[in-house]
């Protein structure tokens, strides 16, 4: 077998291992020749690398073959060998296929979508007079990887984007058209001056705290610290300009999430490598804004959308692939509409600053997670020293932050809300909500009537507390 063909033989097992995070299997040990790699992820849970000078050692192989744990159809042989390659085909029940230095790449395409970053195993390996593959033959490599990307993206061959549709698209789009429809909005109060007289205010985050959102004031000072996990199933801010108003900015919003997953999944090939930083940065971004930000809410599919740009930019970063290219270009409608709906809210500084946080934790998650930590280079330490820099932060805020926050009219509402429905008692409203928080006051229900005694109006109403003394 030829140098080329040894080298090539070795960075295909550097390539998986890195890439695609495949393992050396305990049970069989590899041997200079013939590599066994395993990871129960892949539709090819055990890889066999042979380079073909050990074509008559089937001794482990046998091992391999005679264990019923393990499903024969879920194994791939590869052989790199002087000879002409032979396509992807089922004997004795394994899956095998034959390639050679030159073929390696467009053999592969098929089953491995990120082949084309072999060449970057083949640069730290060898030196570039070795590679004799024509730039036209790189060319062609180039469009197949991409016209496969292109098929994957109208085959819809995705799995974790359809969790992302149900949990951050669906139900926040749910929960917004209720919040605009059910009046959940409107804050009903007296005072302590006119108790028998109801005032009525519009609130734009009632709803938002009502379906799970977070702020510092309900979930740290109100003690429900479950919200850092439920803000994104929340609904977005609703405006004063109507239901068709906000139905169209959810539409664009959520296209834009459910695109730039898909591509983001596709692009990587990986559910594992996106769920991990994902799940990390939904965590992280809940946390932080629920400890420094006392008034602004955080909740619905922008904050997703803005995770999931940040993890696909640090994907193909650094890469000038065709499919990479695509991907950048294709991000500069999600980042549009992000800078559209942030523009547009009632707290513009809150809505960027929530999003630039989750372009960073999303960028910086998928950063470390993608690389194994003793692979980390300058660029990924500073992003982890950024990250505990964050946490550190969040913490400060968690313990020092101690002072009682200003009356929160969205919060009122939501809790008004609460009681109206029988979702919650008057005594968790008053004492467990509210008078934790620090608020001098109570919702209660109560009958105005009119000099005859007759009931003209009954509700629940927010009724602030009167502050005597000094």
């Amino acid at each position: 077998m030829s140098d080329k063909n040894i080298q090539m033989f070795k960075s295909f097992i550097s390539f998986l291992k890195k890439e695609y995070k495949y393992k050396e299997l305990k049970k069989i040990p590899s041997k200079e020749n013939k590599v066994f790699l395993v990871n129960r992820i892949y539709k090819y849970q055990i890889i066999i690398l042979d380079n073909d000078q050990s074509a008559n050692d089937l001794t482990s192989e046998n091992i391999l073959y005679n264990d019923s744990s393990i499903d024969k159809d879920s194994i791939l042989k590869i052989t790199f060998s002087n000879n002409a390659p032979r396509p992807l085909q089922q004997i004795n029940g394994i899956w095998a296929i034959q390639t050679n230095n030159e073929k390696v790449q467009s053999d592969l395409i098929q089953i491995f979508g990120d082949i084309h970053k072999l060449n970057l195993y083949q640069i730290e390996e060898t030196k570039p007079e070795n590679s004799n593959m024509s730039i036209q033959e790189q060319n062609e490599i180039k469009v197949k990887n991409f016209n496969s990307f292109m098929a994957k993206i109208k085959n819809n061959k995705i799995s974790f984007t359809w969790a992302i549709l149900v949990l951050f698209i669906i139900l926040p789009s749910i929960a917004t058209i209720l919040g605009s429809v059910l009046n959940i909005n409107w804050l009903d109060e007296t005072t302590s001056n006119v108790p028998t007289v109801v005032h009525r205010s519009w609130t734009s985050g009632a709803a938002q705290i009502v379906f799970g959102g977070t702020n510092r004031t309900i979930t740290i000072n109100g003690g429900q610290y479950w919200r850092i996990l439920t803000y994104g199933f929340s609904a977005m801010e609703n405006s004063k300009s109507g239901l068709l108003f906000d139905l169209l900015i959810l539409f664009f919003v959520c296209s834009a999430l459910f695109s730039t997953s898909r591509m983001t999944e596709i692009v990587n090939g990986s559910v594992k490598k996106i769920a991990i930083p994902f799940v990390a940065s939904y965590i992280l971004l809940g946390f932080i804004t629920s400890t420094t930000m006392p008034y602004s809410i955080t909740s619905g599919p922008l904050p997703i959308l803005s995770i999931m740009i940040g993890i696909m930019l640090m994907n193909v970063s650094g890469d000038k692939t065709p499919v990479s290219i695509f991907a950048k270009t294709k991000s500069v409608w999600p980042i549009l509409i992000i800078i559209l709906v942030a523009s547009s809210s009632n707290d513009t500084m809150s809505s960027f600053s929530i999003a630039f946080l989750g372009m960073v934790f999303g960028s910086i998650t998928y950063a470390l997670t993608s690389k194994g930590a003793n692979e980390w280079k300058v660029s990924e330490k500073i992003m982890l020293f950024l990250l505990v820099l964050f946490i550190v932060v969040g913490i400060v805020f968690l313990f020092v932050l101690k002072t009682i926050p200003a009356y929160n009219n969205n919060i009122l509402a939501a809790i008004n809300f609460y009681l109206s429905k029988g979702i919650i008692s008057e005594g968790y409203a008053s004492n467990l909500v509210v008078n934790k928080i620090g608020w001098m006051g109570d919702i209660n229900y109560v009958d105005i009537k009119n000099t005859a005694g007759l009931i003209t109006w009954s509700g629940w109403v927010w009724q602030p507390g009167i502050i005597t003394g000094v």
